[in-house]
């Protein structure tokens, strides 16, 4: 490392300051921290478009941030032309610096926290600019910037990989649970008796989830107390960050409850901490439904 440089972030890039007028735009290049996915997820297509106006324009090679709630880490690597909102930080490498290093520096935790280290505003807190450009940083050579960004992208297309591998997976099983426990597919040549919510297996009976287990809300945890390491901390979309306490030692099913997210099931970690943006139905207070059951 002795040939590294310490540098920061201005020396290396700057933001984009050029304009795209709205109505070039597709919801499948148009980039706000709503599409933004968090934990360094990439982007889904746009729900929408702003009616009109011009946002700031970006291109194929510069890498994205969301400059609202830094501690969701959302950052994508565009492989486009389009435009962003203005909540959205768009970096152009400099000459002599790698597009997918400069990526991946500002993929680190260590830049997320610094950035909310100098956010301002409490409910939603946004980063500095100014700040966020002095971020301080070694530079290696252009060489070394390169087989730095191979190896991370390597790794990154294997997690990429596993995490499809999940996903089919778990599709087989709620395609499983629906067979046996919606169709009743494996009951077929049984008896099947008449409840409220249709004819069903005979054996079968027909509960109210709150009378077989608790649902409570979580507790209330102001952003300013995440941590960047601790136990995980979940929200109304997931995990949100870490926290110095947990409140269950056991995986549990949430179900959010406020804003757009309402409705959405999540599944905590052991030892996790639940926030008041979701309900938890705590499997471990009932005597007839397990984890998995309630889960699928």
């Amino acid at each position: 490392m002795k040939n590294w440089k310490r540098k920061i972030l201005s020396d290396v890039c700057k933001l984009s300051s050029d304009r795209i007028n709205i109505n070039k735009l597709s919801v499948k290049n148009y980039i706000s921290t709503e599409n933004l996915l968090q934990n360094k997820g990439g982007k889904v297509d746009a729900s929408a478009l702003p009616s009109a106006g011009q946002v700031v324009a970006f291109s194929p090679k510069m890498t994205l941030v969301s400059n609202i709630r830094p501690y969701f880490r959302k950052i994508y690597f565009s492989d486009s032309y389009g435009g962003c909102s203005n909540d959205v930080l768009a970096f152009i490498a400099k000459e002599g610096v790698s597009e997918k290093w400069l990526y991946y520096l500002l993929s680190q935790d260590a830049f997320f926290d610094y950035v909310m280290s100098g956010a301002k505003g409490t409910k939603m807190p946004r980063g500095d600019k100014t700040q966020i450009m002095n971020f301080p940083l070694y530079l290696p050579p252009f060489p070394e910037q390169v087989k730095m960004a191979h190896i991370l992208d390597a790794i990154d297309e294997k997690i990429s990989a596993s995490n499809k591998i999940n996903q089919n997976l778990e599709a087989q099983a709620q395609a499983i649970f629906k067979s046996w426990f919606v169709d009743f597919e494996p009951f077929k040549n049984g008896k099947f008796i008449d409840s409220e919510l249709g004819k069903i297996p005979e054996g079968w009976r027909v509960e109210k989830l709150g009378q077989i287990l608790n649902i409570r809300y979580g507790k209330n945890l102001p952003q300013t107390k995440l941590k960047i390491s601790g136990y995980p901390v979940y929200g109304a979309n997931g995990q949100i960050g870490f926290y110095s306490e947990y409140m269950f030692k056991s995986p549990q099913v949430l179900v959010s409850c406020r804003g757009a997210a309402s409705g959405k099931v999540n599944i905590s970690t052991k030892n996790s901490f639940i926030t008041n943006n979701s309900l938890i139905l705590d499997y471990t207070t009932s005597k007839t439904l397990s984890f998995e059951y309630l889960k699928y």
